[in-house]
């Protein structure tokens, strides 16, 4: 019997006008708001799941939608290959990461993390832990096609581009953190998070 896995629709709460932008604040509100830090296995969990929310609505804010718009006449002649050329850049700056960073926290501690208790409705542990599973063969490989990926010249996303989006997403993550948790931030109304941060940057331009 095969892996039973939730949608995006489900996994990444994708149900907004745009059904690309994850409600993060919907995530925030049912599984995180209510759970104590004193729990530190759950609500570092939690936490982790609702910044990865997060991150991916910076993203398509800061990288993709302005990738793509440079890009339109492309995107709508072949979208496949445009697609495919595109996330070569994307994985192979994590690959490159993963090569110069042998004692990141990746190899340290992600290789060797295991989902043993379930705190997620919406997605079943075996699914999840096929994900786990998938992504630590993936980032392992040292395959032609990989090695290939060290050399491409990444006239998508460069490494300059990655190094800051990375940077300024981690101060975006930090101060979303002090409003929820800190400061007590109302977000009743609110579908995403990235409604909090009063910097708006756009790393391509």
């Amino acid at each position: 019997m095969g892996v039973v896995r939730s949608p995006q629709e489900v996994s990444h709460f994708h149900y907004l006008d745009d059904r690309s932008d994850s409600a993060d604040l919907d995530f925030y509100r049912r599984y995180l708001s209510g759970v104590s830090p004193v729990e530190a296995p759950r609500f570092s969990f939690l936490l982790a799941y609702f910044f990865h929310l997060v991150t991916d609505n910076l993203w398509l804010e800061q990288i993709w939608r302005p990738h793509k718009a440079r890009h339109a006449a492309w995107f709508e002649q072949d979208p496949t290959t445009f697609n495919q050329e595109t996330k070569r850049d994307w994985y192979g700056l994590d690959f490159l990461y993963l090569r110069d960073h042998p004692g990141s926290f990746f190899h340290r501690v992600f290789l060797d993390a295991e989902y043993d208790q379930n705190y997620l409705d919406f997605m079943s542990p075996s699914a999840f832990a096929h994900q786990l599973g998938y992504i630590k063969t993936f980032y392992r490989r040292t395959d032609e096609a990989v090695q290939a990926l060290y050399t491409r010249p990444y006239d998508y996303l460069s490494r300059d581009q990655m190094d800051r989006f990375v940077a300024e997403a981690s101060a975006d993550l930090v101060a979303i953190y002090q409003q929820l948790f800190r400061d007590g931030q109302a977000v009743a109304d609110r579908p995403t998070s990235l409604a909090l941060l009063s910097r708006r940057s756009n790393h391509l331009r």
